[in-house]
């Protein structure tokens, strides 16, 4: 989606009224590999080992419309908002939050009684919302101007993100369950930047969050 700024007149007055219009239109494709196995066939302790993975690629358009000047245009024509006049080398940018690469990792552990994972989750960095414009395609200015659409007034992208959580649970007796977890256990940065990552917008560390507890299943205590 994308603001629109059509110029509207009454009695003489002009005036701006900004709204939310359609974005035009779009494509995404993509292909996903999925594995998984559990080793029984390793000696020992070691047959509890397994393996969950899959990786995701996607390719995506999206078609902005073109651009109209509110202070040239007739009184009532809508047209996309100058902030996104991109200009032929930014006309076609990706989807919103459409990150090219992304996978999941997940070591397993289940013998017996115990049952642990650890999850690696990717995602590439992916657009959060449009910005550039074609009034930024010079070289940066002392005021802030210029850069490209991988200078500072490019697109606002999500930082590319790899957390790794642990969960862990072990049965014991009369139906209970020993459940223990880690999460973010890598304290990964969430946050924003314009254009490229040298420019960043919002950064954000949450630390790591452990927990665990009891549960107790009276449909397995016979």
């Amino acid at each position: 989606m994308q603001s629109a700024n059509p110029t509207l007149t009454g009695n003489n007055l002009p005036y701006i009224l900004n709204q939310t219009i359609n974005a035009g239109t779009g494509w995404v494709y993509g292909l996903e590999i999925a594995f998984q196995q559990h080793f029984t066939y390793l000696p020992g302790p070691l047959n509890g080992l397994g393996l969950s993975a899959n990786y995701v690629y996607t390719a995506s358009r999206a078609n902005l419309p073109p651009y109209v000047d509110p202070t040239t245009a007739p009184p009532g024509t809508v047209g996309s908002a100058k902030s996104l006049n991109r200009g032929p080398e930014g006309a076609n940018p990706a989807l919103i939050g459409q990150a090219p690469n992304s996978y999941n990792v997940s070591p397993t552990y289940d013998k017996k009684n115990l049952s642990v994972r650890l999850g690696m989750t990717y995602n590439q960095a992916n657009i959060s919302s449009y910005g550039y414009t074609t009034d930024n395609n010079d070289p940066v200015t002392q005021g802030g101007g210029g850069g490209g659409p991988k200078g500072p007034n490019g697109d606002q992208d999500f930082y590319s993100h790899l957390q790794l959580d642990l969960q862990a649970s072990y049965k014991l007796p009369m139906g209970f369950t020993a459940v223990a977890y880690g999460l973010n256990l890598n304290n990964e940065v969430f946050g924003f930047y314009n254009g490229d990552p040298i420019y960043p917008v919002q950064r954000e560390f949450y630390r790591q969050t452990f927990g665990g507890g009891l549960r107790w299943s009276p449909a397995s205590h016979k």
